[in-house]
Protein backbone atom coordinates (compact mmCIF):
# COMPACT_ATOMS: atom_id res chain seq x y z
CA UNK A 1 0.00 0.00 0.00
CA UNK A 2 0.86 3.74 -1.11
CA UNK A 3 0.83 6.40 2.03
CA UNK A 4 -0.80 9.16 0.07
CA UNK A 5 0.31 12.16 2.94
CA UNK A 6 4.01 10.48 3.18
CA UNK A 7 4.42 11.28 -0.04
CA UNK A 8 3.44 15.36 0.53
CA UNK A 9 6.07 15.42 3.54
CA UNK A 10 9.10 13.63 1.34
CA UNK A 11 8.07 15.97 -1.41
CA UNK A 12 7.92 19.25 0.45
CA UNK A 13 11.71 18.07 1.76
CA UNK A 14 12.77 17.21 -1.60
CA UNK A 15 11.25 20.57 -2.94
CA UNK A 16 13.23 22.34 0.11
CA UNK A 17 16.54 20.84 -1.03
CA UNK A 18 16.45 21.65 -4.40
CA UNK A 19 15.45 25.49 -3.49
CA UNK A 20 18.31 25.59 -1.50
CA UNK A 21 20.70 23.70 -3.92
CA UNK A 22 19.55 25.73 -6.78
CA UNK A 23 20.27 29.08 -4.87
CA UNK A 24 23.33 28.51 -3.56
CA UNK A 25 24.46 26.84 -7.54
CA UNK A 26 23.20 30.45 -8.78
CA UNK A 27 25.48 32.17 -6.63
CA UNK A 28 28.49 30.80 -8.79
CA UNK A 29 27.10 29.53 -11.91
CA UNK A 30 25.99 32.02 -14.45
CA UNK A 31 22.37 31.24 -15.44
CA UNK A 32 22.34 30.07 -19.37
CA UNK A 33 18.64 30.51 -21.26
CA UNK A 34 18.09 28.25 -24.11
CA UNK A 35 15.33 29.23 -26.65
CA UNK A 36 12.49 27.13 -27.34
CA UNK A 37 11.62 26.64 -30.75
CA UNK A 38 7.76 28.55 -32.54
CA UNK A 39 6.83 29.34 -35.63
CA UNK A 40 4.92 32.03 -37.32
CA UNK A 41 3.09 31.02 -40.23
CA UNK A 42 0.29 31.79 -42.84
CA UNK A 43 -3.18 29.89 -43.30
CA UNK A 44 -2.37 28.53 -46.90
CA UNK A 45 1.50 28.41 -48.81
CA UNK A 46 -0.01 30.82 -51.78
CA UNK A 47 -3.37 32.15 -53.01
CA UNK A 48 -5.08 32.86 -56.09
CA UNK A 49 -7.65 36.12 -56.14
CA UNK A 50 -9.39 38.34 -58.90
CA UNK A 51 -8.84 42.03 -58.83
CA UNK A 52 -11.27 44.07 -56.34
CA UNK A 53 -11.87 40.61 -54.67
CA UNK A 54 -11.94 40.92 -50.92
CA UNK A 55 -10.36 37.70 -48.93
CA UNK A 56 -9.05 36.65 -45.56
CA UNK A 57 -5.77 35.67 -44.77
CA UNK A 58 -4.98 33.23 -41.43
CA UNK A 59 -2.01 33.80 -39.51
CA UNK A 60 -0.69 31.03 -36.99
CA UNK A 61 2.13 31.37 -33.84
CA UNK A 62 2.67 28.27 -32.38
CA UNK A 63 4.89 27.15 -29.92
CA UNK A 64 6.29 24.59 -27.69
CA UNK A 65 4.51 25.76 -24.49
CA UNK A 66 2.74 28.53 -23.28
CA UNK A 67 3.17 32.08 -25.11
CA UNK A 68 4.08 35.50 -23.09
CA UNK A 69 4.37 38.82 -24.60
CA UNK A 70 4.77 38.49 -28.62
CA UNK A 71 5.66 41.05 -31.33
CA UNK A 72 5.32 40.21 -35.01
CA UNK A 73 6.24 42.36 -37.76
CA UNK A 74 4.58 41.50 -41.78
CA UNK A 75 4.67 43.17 -45.12
CA UNK A 76 3.18 43.31 -47.97
CA UNK A 77 2.82 45.73 -51.00
CA UNK A 78 0.59 48.77 -50.30
CA UNK A 79 0.24 49.00 -54.63
CA UNK A 80 -1.46 45.85 -54.73
CA UNK A 81 -2.96 45.20 -51.78
CA UNK A 82 -5.26 47.19 -49.32
CA UNK A 83 -5.26 46.53 -45.53
CA UNK A 84 -9.07 46.09 -44.13
CA UNK A 85 -8.59 44.67 -40.91
CA UNK A 86 -7.34 42.09 -38.20
CA UNK A 87 -4.12 43.36 -37.37
CA UNK A 88 -2.78 45.63 -33.83
CA UNK A 89 -1.17 48.42 -35.16
CA UNK A 90 -0.96 49.08 -38.94
CA UNK A 91 1.46 51.69 -41.35
CA UNK A 92 -0.69 51.71 -44.63
CA UNK A 93 1.56 53.90 -46.48
CA UNK A 94 4.59 51.46 -45.94
CA UNK A 95 2.77 48.13 -46.08
CA UNK A 96 3.62 47.28 -42.51
CA UNK A 97 1.36 45.30 -40.43
CA UNK A 98 2.16 44.76 -36.21
CA UNK A 99 0.36 41.37 -34.75
CA UNK A 100 1.61 42.12 -30.80
CA UNK A 101 0.10 41.21 -27.58
CA UNK A 102 -0.07 39.00 -24.26
CA UNK A 103 -1.47 35.60 -24.44
CA UNK A 104 -1.69 32.12 -22.47
CA UNK A 105 -1.66 29.15 -24.62
CA UNK A 106 0.61 27.52 -27.33
CA UNK A 107 -1.35 28.73 -30.66
CA UNK A 108 -2.85 32.29 -31.63
CA UNK A 109 -4.66 33.07 -34.64
CA UNK A 110 -5.45 35.66 -36.37
CA UNK A 111 -7.73 36.78 -39.36
CA UNK A 112 -6.31 39.60 -41.89
CA UNK A 113 -8.58 41.27 -44.00
CA UNK A 114 -7.18 42.27 -47.74
CA UNK A 115 -8.61 43.80 -50.87
CA UNK A 116 -6.84 42.93 -53.93
CA UNK A 117 -5.86 46.39 -55.77
CA UNK A 118 -3.96 45.20 -59.33
CA UNK A 119 -3.24 42.19 -60.93
CA UNK A 120 0.11 41.05 -60.78
CA UNK A 121 2.06 39.27 -58.15
CA UNK A 122 2.94 39.91 -54.83
CA UNK A 123 3.29 38.48 -51.43
CA UNK A 124 2.74 38.71 -47.28
CA UNK A 125 6.11 38.08 -45.51
CA UNK A 126 6.63 37.70 -41.67
CA UNK A 127 9.53 40.20 -41.55
CA UNK A 128 10.46 39.67 -37.54
CA UNK A 129 9.11 37.86 -35.20
CA UNK A 130 9.70 38.27 -31.09
CA UNK A 131 7.89 35.90 -28.60
CA UNK A 132 8.69 35.25 -25.53
CA UNK A 133 8.30 32.18 -23.36
CA UNK A 134 5.01 32.40 -20.84
CA UNK A 135 6.60 33.35 -17.33
CA UNK A 136 9.93 33.72 -17.86
CA UNK A 137 11.94 37.07 -18.09
CA UNK A 138 14.90 36.03 -20.31
CA UNK A 139 14.27 33.29 -22.67
CA UNK A 140 12.90 34.26 -26.17
CA UNK A 141 11.69 31.44 -28.44
CA UNK A 142 13.82 30.62 -31.69
CA UNK A 143 11.49 31.54 -34.77
CA UNK A 144 12.05 28.31 -37.09
CA UNK A 145 9.79 29.56 -39.71
CA UNK A 146 9.15 32.82 -40.96
CA UNK A 147 6.05 32.24 -43.16
CA UNK A 148 5.57 33.80 -46.64
CA UNK A 149 2.70 33.61 -48.50
CA UNK A 150 2.76 34.55 -52.39
CA UNK A 151 -0.41 35.86 -54.16
CA UNK A 152 -1.32 36.09 -57.42
CA UNK A 153 -4.33 38.26 -58.45
CA UNK A 154 -6.14 38.26 -61.97
CA UNK A 155 -6.96 40.90 -63.87
CA UNK A 156 -5.01 44.31 -65.08
CA UNK A 157 -1.60 45.37 -63.52
CA UNK A 158 -2.42 48.71 -62.67
CA UNK A 159 0.61 49.07 -60.18
CA UNK A 160 3.43 47.82 -62.19
CA UNK A 161 3.61 51.92 -63.69
CA UNK A 162 4.02 53.06 -59.96
CA UNK A 163 6.55 50.26 -58.69
CA UNK A 164 8.61 51.52 -61.83
CA UNK A 165 8.43 55.30 -60.89
CA UNK A 166 9.12 54.06 -57.37
CA UNK A 167 12.33 52.23 -58.40
CA UNK A 168 13.43 54.83 -60.53
CA UNK A 169 13.21 57.35 -57.37
CA UNK A 170 15.17 55.18 -55.46
CA UNK A 171 17.84 54.61 -57.60
CA UNK A 172 18.38 58.17 -58.26
CA UNK A 173 18.18 58.85 -54.08
CA UNK A 174 20.61 56.32 -53.85
CA UNK A 175 23.17 57.84 -56.52
CA UNK A 176 22.69 61.10 -54.48
CA UNK A 177 23.67 59.97 -51.56
CA UNK A 178 26.66 57.92 -52.98
CA UNK A 179 27.70 61.78 -54.67
CA UNK A 180 27.71 63.74 -51.31
CA UNK A 181 29.06 60.62 -48.93
CA UNK A 182 32.05 61.23 -51.60
CA UNK A 183 32.44 65.19 -51.27
CA UNK A 184 31.99 64.40 -47.58
CA UNK A 185 34.92 62.45 -47.59
CA UNK A 186 36.84 64.37 -49.65
CA UNK A 187 36.45 67.04 -47.44
CA UNK A 188 37.33 64.65 -44.46
CA UNK A 189 40.37 64.17 -45.84
CA UNK A 190 41.42 67.61 -46.02
CA UNK A 191 40.38 68.24 -42.51
CA UNK A 192 42.25 65.10 -41.36
CA UNK A 193 45.58 66.63 -42.91
CA UNK A 194 45.43 69.95 -41.38
CA UNK A 195 44.73 68.59 -38.30
CA UNK A 196 47.79 65.96 -38.27
CA UNK A 197 49.97 69.17 -39.24
CA UNK A 198 49.31 70.98 -36.35
CA UNK A 199 48.94 67.75 -33.99
CA UNK A 200 52.99 67.95 -34.76
CA UNK A 201 53.70 71.41 -33.70
CA UNK A 202 51.95 70.22 -30.26
CA UNK A 203 53.40 66.77 -30.14
CA UNK A 204 56.59 68.14 -27.86
CA UNK A 205 54.40 70.17 -25.27
CA UNK A 206 52.39 66.57 -24.75
CA UNK A 207 54.89 64.60 -24.33
CA UNK A 208 56.39 66.40 -21.00
CA UNK A 209 52.20 66.09 -19.92
CA UNK A 210 52.25 62.27 -20.50
CA UNK A 211 54.63 62.27 -17.77
CA UNK A 212 52.56 64.38 -15.53
CA UNK A 213 49.68 61.87 -16.53
CA UNK A 214 51.30 58.58 -15.75
CA UNK A 215 52.34 59.42 -12.48
CA UNK A 216 48.76 60.88 -11.91
CA UNK A 217 47.57 57.98 -12.97
CA UNK A 218 49.94 55.38 -10.40
CA UNK A 219 48.59 57.00 -7.28
CA UNK A 220 44.59 56.38 -8.58
CA UNK A 221 45.20 52.82 -9.88
CA UNK A 222 46.78 52.47 -6.21
CA UNK A 223 43.52 53.93 -4.56
CA UNK A 224 41.00 51.94 -6.52
CA UNK A 225 42.99 48.73 -5.18
CA UNK A 226 42.24 49.77 -1.86
CA UNK A 227 38.80 49.66 -2.13
CA UNK A 228 38.12 46.82 -4.18
CA UNK A 229 39.85 44.62 -1.41
CA UNK A 230 37.62 46.04 1.43
CA UNK A 231 34.44 45.54 -1.10
CA UNK A 232 35.60 41.80 -1.65
CA UNK A 233 35.90 41.39 2.00
CA UNK A 234 32.20 42.40 2.68
CA UNK A 235 30.96 40.43 -0.04
CA UNK A 236 32.67 37.27 1.21
CA UNK A 237 31.49 37.89 4.69
CA UNK A 238 27.73 38.31 2.99
CA UNK A 239 27.78 35.28 1.13
CA UNK A 240 28.48 33.31 4.51
CA UNK A 241 25.74 34.88 6.19
CA UNK A 242 23.63 33.95 3.37
CA UNK A 243 24.54 30.13 3.20
CA UNK A 244 24.17 29.78 7.14
CA UNK A 245 20.28 31.54 6.89
CA UNK A 246 19.78 28.69 4.46
CA UNK A 247 21.66 25.45 5.92
CA UNK A 248 19.15 26.95 9.02
CA UNK A 249 16.11 26.84 7.46
CA UNK A 250 16.40 23.82 5.97
CA UNK A 251 17.31 21.84 9.17
CA UNK A 252 14.26 23.50 10.72
CA UNK A 253 12.20 22.49 7.65
CA UNK A 254 14.07 18.51 8.20
CA UNK A 255 12.43 18.76 11.85
CA UNK A 256 9.17 19.59 10.92
CA UNK A 257 9.02 16.71 8.26
CA UNK A 258 10.72 14.15 11.17
CA UNK A 259 8.02 15.42 13.60
CA UNK A 260 5.09 14.87 11.05
CA UNK A 261 5.98 11.43 10.40
CA UNK A 262 6.27 10.74 13.35
CA UNK A 263 2.59 11.75 13.81
CA UNK A 264 1.40 10.19 10.93
CA UNK A 265 2.50 6.86 11.88
CA UNK A 266 1.03 6.87 14.89
CA UNK A 267 -2.36 7.69 13.21
CA UNK A 268 -1.89 4.81 10.88
CA UNK A 269 -1.23 2.17 13.73
CA UNK A 270 -4.71 3.47 15.14
CA UNK A 271 -6.83 2.61 11.79
CA UNK A 272 -9.09 -0.40 11.01
CA UNK A 273 -8.03 -3.04 8.47
CA UNK A 274 -11.66 -2.32 7.11
CA UNK A 275 -10.09 1.01 5.71
CA UNK A 276 -7.54 -0.40 3.03
CA UNK A 277 -9.49 -0.23 0.31
CA UNK A 278 -10.06 3.60 -0.79
CA UNK A 279 -10.15 5.44 -4.01
CA UNK A 280 -7.43 7.59 -5.82
CA UNK A 281 -8.68 11.28 -6.19
CA UNK A 282 -6.08 13.60 -5.28
CA UNK A 283 -3.81 15.20 -3.12
CA UNK A 284 -6.32 17.27 -1.15
CA UNK A 285 -8.54 13.91 -0.41
CA UNK A 286 -9.22 12.62 3.36
CA UNK A 287 -8.00 9.15 1.86
CA UNK A 288 -4.46 7.79 3.46
CA UNK A 289 -3.80 4.50 1.65
CA UNK A 290 -4.51 3.42 -2.52
CA UNK A 291 -4.20 -0.21 -3.41
CA UNK A 292 -1.62 -0.64 -5.79
CA UNK A 293 -4.16 -2.40 -8.59
CA UNK A 294 -5.39 1.29 -8.55
CA UNK A 295 -2.83 2.80 -8.58
CA UNK A 296 -2.32 5.41 -11.84
CA UNK A 297 1.28 6.66 -12.28
CA UNK A 298 0.20 8.99 -14.72
CA UNK A 299 -2.95 10.36 -12.47
CA UNK A 300 0.00 10.77 -10.07
CA UNK A 301 2.18 12.35 -12.10
CA UNK A 302 -0.64 15.09 -13.35
CA UNK A 303 -1.63 15.47 -9.44
CA UNK A 304 2.15 16.45 -8.48
CA UNK A 305 2.67 18.70 -11.81
CA UNK A 306 -0.53 20.61 -10.46
CA UNK A 307 0.30 20.73 -6.94
CA UNK A 308 4.11 22.45 -8.68
CA UNK A 309 1.91 24.91 -9.69
CA UNK A 310 1.20 28.42 -8.10
CA UNK A 311 -2.31 29.10 -8.27
CA UNK A 312 -2.57 31.71 -10.48
CA UNK A 313 -0.70 29.19 -12.81
CA UNK A 314 -3.34 26.74 -12.26
CA UNK A 315 -6.05 28.88 -13.53
CA UNK A 316 -6.71 28.78 -17.14
CA UNK A 317 -5.33 31.85 -19.36
CA UNK A 318 -8.08 32.61 -21.41
CA UNK A 319 -11.50 33.20 -20.84
CA UNK A 320 -14.31 30.51 -22.79
CA UNK A 321 -15.79 31.60 -25.14
CA UNK A 322 -18.41 29.39 -25.58
CA UNK A 323 -19.29 28.27 -22.19
CA UNK A 324 -21.94 25.28 -21.43
CA UNK A 325 -22.50 24.79 -17.52
CA UNK A 326 -25.01 22.20 -16.51
CA UNK A 327 -27.22 21.82 -19.19
CA UNK A 328 -30.25 19.70 -19.53
CA UNK A 329 -32.96 19.72 -22.39
CA UNK A 330 -36.69 18.19 -21.15
CA UNK A 331 -39.12 17.18 -23.99
CA UNK A 332 -42.95 16.10 -23.05
CA UNK A 333 -43.97 13.39 -25.56
CA UNK A 334 -47.54 12.92 -25.46
CA UNK A 335 -48.50 9.11 -25.60
CA UNK A 336 -51.84 9.96 -27.70
CA UNK A 337 -51.42 11.43 -31.48
CA UNK A 338 -54.79 13.03 -31.20
CA UNK A 339 -56.53 13.45 -35.18
CA UNK A 340 -57.77 17.16 -34.51
CA UNK A 341 -58.75 19.70 -31.73
CA UNK A 342 -61.91 17.76 -30.88
CA UNK A 343 -60.94 14.18 -30.40
CA UNK A 344 -58.04 16.01 -27.91
CA UNK A 345 -60.62 17.78 -25.86
CA UNK A 346 -62.34 14.51 -25.66
CA UNK A 347 -59.39 12.53 -24.47
CA UNK A 348 -58.33 15.25 -22.44
CA UNK A 349 -62.19 15.14 -20.31
CA UNK A 350 -61.74 10.93 -20.37
CA UNK A 351 -58.31 11.79 -18.51
CA UNK A 352 -56.70 9.33 -21.46
CA UNK A 353 -53.76 12.02 -22.62
CA UNK A 354 -50.84 11.06 -20.98
CA UNK A 355 -46.95 12.73 -21.62
CA UNK A 356 -43.43 10.89 -20.98
CA UNK A 357 -40.62 12.76 -20.55
CA UNK A 358 -37.64 12.67 -23.09
CA UNK A 359 -34.04 14.04 -21.65
CA UNK A 360 -32.48 15.42 -25.11
CA UNK A 361 -29.62 16.54 -23.11
CA UNK A 362 -28.52 15.06 -19.32
CA UNK A 363 -26.35 17.70 -17.26
CA UNK A 364 -23.88 18.52 -19.99
CA UNK A 365 -20.57 20.95 -19.33
CA UNK A 366 -17.94 21.87 -21.87
CA UNK A 367 -15.58 24.93 -22.54
CA UNK A 368 -14.96 26.50 -26.37
CA UNK A 369 -11.60 28.75 -25.99
CA UNK A 370 -11.18 30.95 -28.51
CA UNK A 371 -9.65 29.71 -31.96
CA UNK A 372 -10.47 25.88 -31.06
CA UNK A 373 -12.37 23.76 -33.66
CA UNK A 374 -14.94 21.62 -31.47
CA UNK A 375 -16.25 18.53 -33.28
CA UNK A 376 -19.28 17.12 -31.50
CA UNK A 377 -20.19 13.14 -32.30
CA UNK A 378 -23.12 10.62 -30.91
CA UNK A 379 -24.90 8.56 -32.65
CA UNK A 380 -28.86 9.51 -33.90
CA UNK A 381 -30.98 11.27 -31.47
CA UNK A 382 -28.19 11.96 -29.05
CA UNK A 383 -29.07 15.31 -28.40
CA UNK A 384 -25.92 16.80 -30.75
CA UNK A 385 -28.20 19.19 -32.83
CA UNK A 386 -30.47 20.58 -29.83
CA UNK A 387 -26.82 21.50 -28.62
CA UNK A 388 -26.05 23.50 -31.31
CA UNK A 389 -29.65 25.30 -31.19
CA UNK A 390 -29.21 26.14 -27.54
CA UNK A 391 -25.72 27.45 -28.06
CA UNK A 392 -27.26 29.60 -31.13
CA UNK A 393 -29.91 30.89 -29.02
CA UNK A 394 -32.90 28.80 -31.05
CA UNK A 395 -33.79 27.09 -27.88
CA UNK A 396 -33.41 27.08 -24.28
CA UNK A 397 -32.38 24.72 -22.09
CA UNK A 398 -35.17 23.44 -19.34
CA UNK A 399 -31.71 23.39 -16.68
CA UNK A 400 -28.30 24.76 -16.77
CA UNK A 401 -26.98 27.62 -19.08
CA UNK A 402 -24.86 28.82 -22.17
CA UNK A 403 -22.69 31.70 -21.47
CA UNK A 404 -21.95 33.09 -25.05
CA UNK A 405 -21.95 36.29 -27.03
CA UNK A 406 -24.47 35.21 -29.88
CA UNK A 407 -23.93 38.64 -31.91
CA UNK A 408 -21.30 37.07 -32.78
CA UNK A 409 -22.71 33.45 -33.09
CA UNK A 410 -23.68 32.02 -37.11
CA UNK A 411 -25.27 29.00 -37.30
CA UNK A 412 -25.51 27.55 -40.27
CA UNK A 413 -27.79 24.64 -40.98
CA UNK A 414 -29.34 23.55 -44.58
CA UNK A 415 -33.03 23.86 -45.40
CA UNK A 416 -33.85 25.95 -42.65
CA UNK A 417 -37.27 28.37 -43.72
CA UNK A 418 -37.32 26.60 -47.20
CA UNK A 419 -41.17 26.94 -49.02
CA UNK A 420 -41.65 24.16 -51.14
CA UNK A 421 -44.21 26.00 -52.68
CA UNK A 422 -42.09 29.08 -53.64
CA UNK A 423 -39.69 29.48 -56.47
CA UNK A 424 -35.57 28.91 -55.44
CA UNK A 425 -34.81 33.15 -56.44
CA UNK A 426 -37.98 33.73 -53.65
CA UNK A 427 -36.57 30.88 -51.24
CA UNK A 428 -32.59 32.55 -51.75
CA UNK A 429 -34.95 36.06 -49.56
CA UNK A 430 -36.96 33.84 -47.52
CA UNK A 431 -34.31 31.60 -46.31
CA UNK A 432 -31.88 33.95 -46.13
CA UNK A 433 -34.08 36.53 -43.70
CA UNK A 434 -34.43 33.85 -41.07
CA UNK A 435 -30.31 33.47 -41.43
CA UNK A 436 -30.13 37.25 -40.94
CA UNK A 437 -29.17 38.18 -43.87
CA UNK A 438 -30.25 41.85 -44.95
CA UNK A 439 -32.01 42.31 -48.46
CA UNK A 440 -28.96 44.55 -49.92
CA UNK A 441 -26.69 42.06 -48.92
CA UNK A 442 -28.47 38.81 -50.51
CA UNK A 443 -29.09 41.44 -53.61
CA UNK A 444 -25.17 41.94 -53.87
CA UNK A 445 -24.29 38.53 -53.03
CA UNK A 446 -27.30 36.84 -55.18
CA UNK A 447 -25.44 36.06 -58.36
CA UNK A 448 -22.52 34.41 -56.02
CA UNK A 449 -25.33 32.17 -54.51
CA UNK A 450 -27.09 31.05 -57.54
CA UNK A 451 -23.31 30.59 -59.53
CA UNK A 452 -21.91 28.66 -55.89
CA UNK A 453 -25.04 26.30 -56.10
CA UNK A 454 -24.92 25.62 -59.88
CA UNK A 455 -28.50 26.11 -60.36
CA UNK A 456 -28.14 28.82 -62.86
CA UNK A 457 -31.41 27.09 -65.40
CA UNK A 458 -33.79 26.44 -62.14
CA UNK A 459 -33.89 29.50 -60.23
CA UNK A 460 -37.62 30.34 -61.28
CA UNK A 461 -38.65 26.50 -60.57
CA UNK A 462 -40.84 25.98 -57.46
CA UNK A 463 -38.04 23.99 -54.74
CA UNK A 464 -40.49 21.17 -54.55
CA UNK A 465 -39.56 19.93 -57.97
CA UNK A 466 -35.96 19.84 -56.99
CA UNK A 467 -34.44 17.00 -56.04
CA UNK A 468 -32.68 16.61 -52.18
CA UNK A 469 -29.25 17.08 -53.31
CA UNK A 470 -30.43 20.59 -55.42
CA UNK A 471 -31.80 21.55 -52.03
CA UNK A 472 -28.96 20.80 -49.89
CA UNK A 473 -26.68 22.62 -52.49
CA UNK A 474 -29.09 26.12 -52.52
CA UNK A 475 -29.17 25.96 -48.99
CA UNK A 476 -25.57 25.65 -48.48
CA UNK A 477 -24.70 28.13 -50.46
CA UNK A 478 -27.13 30.21 -48.83
CA UNK A 479 -25.78 29.61 -45.64
CA UNK A 480 -21.90 30.52 -46.65
CA UNK A 481 -22.60 33.42 -48.65
CA UNK A 482 -21.45 35.83 -45.58
CA UNK A 483 -18.04 35.96 -43.93
CA UNK A 484 -17.53 33.70 -41.60
CA UNK A 485 -18.63 35.46 -37.95
CA UNK A 486 -15.87 35.09 -34.66
CA UNK A 487 -18.36 32.21 -33.61
CA UNK A 488 -19.47 29.35 -36.49
CA UNK A 489 -21.47 26.94 -35.64
CA UNK A 490 -21.93 24.13 -38.10
CA UNK A 491 -24.45 21.33 -38.54
CA UNK A 492 -24.20 18.64 -40.81
CA UNK A 493 -23.47 20.86 -43.65
CA UNK A 494 -19.97 18.96 -45.23
CA UNK A 495 -22.10 16.25 -46.44
CA UNK A 496 -24.04 18.27 -49.53
CA UNK A 497 -24.45 17.47 -53.07
CA UNK A 498 -23.07 15.04 -55.27
CA UNK A 499 -19.05 14.40 -54.92
CA UNK A 500 -18.16 17.08 -57.00
CA UNK A 501 -20.26 19.57 -54.87
CA UNK A 502 -18.87 17.88 -51.46
CA UNK A 503 -15.49 18.66 -52.59
CA UNK A 504 -16.29 22.32 -53.34
CA UNK A 505 -18.12 22.88 -49.97
CA UNK A 506 -15.31 21.47 -48.18
CA UNK A 507 -13.39 23.80 -49.66
CA UNK A 508 -15.24 26.78 -48.63
CA UNK A 509 -15.88 25.57 -45.35
CA UNK A 510 -11.85 25.10 -44.22
CA UNK A 511 -11.66 28.45 -45.85
CA UNK A 512 -14.28 29.57 -43.54
CA UNK A 513 -12.71 27.72 -40.32
CA UNK A 514 -8.80 28.50 -40.80
CA UNK A 515 -9.71 31.65 -41.26
CA UNK A 516 -9.78 32.73 -37.43
CA UNK A 517 -13.22 31.36 -36.11
CA UNK A 518 -13.90 29.72 -33.25
CA UNK A 519 -16.32 26.67 -34.46
CA UNK A 520 -18.25 24.27 -32.92
CA UNK A 521 -19.29 21.72 -35.40
CA UNK A 522 -21.67 18.49 -35.34
CA UNK A 523 -20.77 15.79 -38.04
CA UNK A 524 -21.30 11.82 -38.44
CA UNK A 525 -17.30 11.53 -40.79
CA UNK A 526 -15.05 10.77 -38.13
CA UNK A 527 -12.67 11.52 -41.21
CA UNK A 528 -13.83 15.30 -41.18
CA UNK A 529 -13.48 15.38 -37.29
CA UNK A 530 -10.12 14.19 -37.13
CA UNK A 531 -9.29 16.14 -40.26
CA UNK A 532 -10.40 19.68 -38.88
CA UNK A 533 -11.10 19.74 -35.40
CA UNK A 534 -8.45 20.12 -32.17
CA UNK A 535 -10.99 18.94 -29.89
CA UNK A 536 -13.81 16.18 -30.04
CA UNK A 537 -16.63 16.32 -27.32
CA UNK A 538 -18.64 12.42 -27.40
CA UNK A 539 -22.53 12.61 -26.51
CA UNK A 540 -24.71 9.93 -26.36
CA UNK A 541 -28.02 9.64 -25.84
CA UNK A 542 -28.11 12.75 -23.95
CA UNK A 543 -25.08 12.36 -21.71
CA UNK A 544 -21.76 13.35 -21.98
CA UNK A 545 -19.73 10.16 -22.83
CA UNK A 546 -16.19 12.08 -23.27
CA UNK A 547 -13.84 15.55 -23.81
CA UNK A 548 -10.49 15.13 -25.18
CA UNK A 549 -8.32 14.67 -28.49
CA UNK A 550 -9.96 13.63 -31.40
CA UNK A 551 -7.88 10.56 -32.22
CA UNK A 552 -9.07 9.25 -29.12
CA UNK A 553 -12.41 10.05 -28.73
CA UNK A 554 -13.40 9.00 -32.20
CA UNK A 555 -11.35 5.56 -31.28
CA UNK A 556 -13.25 5.18 -27.99
CA UNK A 557 -16.76 5.72 -30.10
CA UNK A 558 -15.53 3.15 -33.00
CA UNK A 559 -14.67 0.63 -29.85
CA UNK A 560 -18.49 1.24 -28.49
CA UNK A 561 -20.20 1.49 -32.13
CA UNK A 562 -18.25 -2.31 -32.46
CA UNK A 563 -19.20 -3.73 -29.40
Amino acid sequence: MINIKKINHTKKGILTLFMIFSLVLSMFVPIQVYAAEATVTFGSNWYEKEKDETFPVGVYIRTESGVGDYNVTITYNPLRLKYISGANEVNEENGVLILSGTFGNTEIKYWLKFKALSGGDTELTVENAEICVRDTENEIYDITTYGQAPIKINGEDTAVAEEERLAEEQRLEEALQEETQQEETQSLQETVSETHAEEQKVAGQDSENGEIFQRESAEESENVLGKEKKTSVFFNVYVVLVLVVIILVAVVELIVLAVRKILQKTKNAKESEGQRETEWTDFDSNLDYISLEEFDTEDLARQVQLFMLDEEEESDYREPVIKVCDVTMEFHLSSYNPSGLKDYLIQMLKRQVSYRKLFALYHVSFNVYKGEIVGIIGTNGSGKSTLLKIVSGALKPTGGHIEVDRKKVQLLTLGTGFDMELTAKENVYLNGSIIGYSREFLDEHYEDIVEFAELQDFMGEKVKNFSSGMVSRLGFAIATAGDAAEILILDEVLSVGDEFFRKKSLKRIKEMIHGGSTVLMVSHGMGTILENCTKCVWIEKGELRMIGEPEVVCEEYRKMKVG
